[in-house]
């Protein structure tokens, strides 16, 4: 399988993630477009009407888009012929962060929230991405190979890149702040004698204390910080299938948001600015659309349709 070393979508189905090599975390295939369209990525505005994420199904590169809640106004926001990923709305909503180029030479821009304005923040060569916003507007945190591994840098709204927040032999990605600023969650990759596993850690921010949050032998990814309180979202494997769940973050708590069954994959929590509602990549048998759900598991609904086959031959997510 052709894999892109752009998008990193590490928390996707773990059968897909066991399938890649240990350097590498899930990423795009770049052939992906005609035959499996999919969505991802999902990213709040602040007044939380608009969602941006990233899509190939226009023509089989990843750009990014954006789309009110509703599944209303459409609107592409890179029109560029490179590949561009990983969104990421600043918390006053001015802004768009994310991930532009191709093969080994990936970057991180920022954008207004309409499209215009594209500014180059990252500037070595190597694969820069998943970018992260603080409170404060002007620190992104991000995921760089550029030691050999996979590890969280921070950069400044000027250019000035920062600290390594999470740099160890592990795998580290998808950084995700606390909402007072002082912690960083993100996913941990290690390969015990039981084979390959993520959990989710939190490091404290100007300091070297790391915290492990959840514990299995599993496949535990993308974390996202409640924007109002110590909760965090992301996706597990944990019994059996790929599932959105929450945990407080001390790491109790530890509970299963939705219960659609199988072969519905759910990834990439995103939270709403109120911190009720979470917004997701949900993946079935011919691709991933964005979707929506309240924090308590109620209120499915699928916010684009973008990827799907004709009517007759949908297939219900319940």
């Amino acid at each position: 399988m052709q894999m892109h070393a752009l998008t990193l979508k590490a928390g996707a189905a773990a059968a897909l993630i066991l399938a890649l090599a240990w350097q590498q975390p899930l990423l795009a295939t770049a052939d992906r477009g005609k035959e499996c369209p999919s969505c991802g990525s999902p990213s709040w505005s602040a007044d939380g009407q608009w969602i941006a994420f990233d899509s190939d199904h226009a023509d089989g590169k990843y750009h990014v888009w954006k789309i009110r809640t509703d599944g209303t106004s459409l609107t592409r926001l890179t029109p560029s012929d490179q590949e561009d990923t990983d969104p990421a709305w600043s918390p006053d909503g001015q802004q768009i962060a994310f991930s532009r180029g191709e093969e080994q030479n990936v970057q991180v821009w920022t954008m207004l929230g309409d499209g215009s304005q594209a500014a180059k923040l990252t500037t070595y060569s190597c694969i820069n991405c998943y970018p992260a916003w603080s409170r404060d507007n002007w620190t992104l945190a991000f995921v760089t190979d550029r030691g050999g591994g996979w590890d969280i840098l921070t950069v400044t709204m000027d250019g000035q890149e920062g600290f390594y927040l999470a740099a160890s032999a592990k795998q580290e990605l998808h950084p995700s702040w606390s909402p007072d600023g002082s912690w960083i969650a993100f996913e941990r990759g290690d390969v015990p004698e039981t084979g390959l596993r993520f959990n989710i850690w939190k490091a404290r921010v100007g300091t070297t204390q790391r915290v492990q949050v959840t514990t299995g032998e599993c496949m535990e990814c993308d974390p996202a910080w409640n924007p109002t309180q110590d909760l965090i979202a992301f996706d597990s494997d944990r019994d059996g299938s790929v599932k959105l769940w929450l945990v407080n973050a001390d790491g109790t708590n530890l509970r299963r948001v939705t219960s659609q069954p199988m072969p519905f994959v759910e990834t990439e929590p995103a939270w709403s600015p109120d911190g009720t509602k979470i917004a997701f990549l949900g993946e079935r048998q011919y691709g991933g659309e964005i979707w929506i759900v309240n924090a308590d598991g109620t209120g499915l609904t699928q916010v684009t349709h973008l990827t799907e086959p004709p009517r007759s031959h949908r297939a219900s997510p319940g």
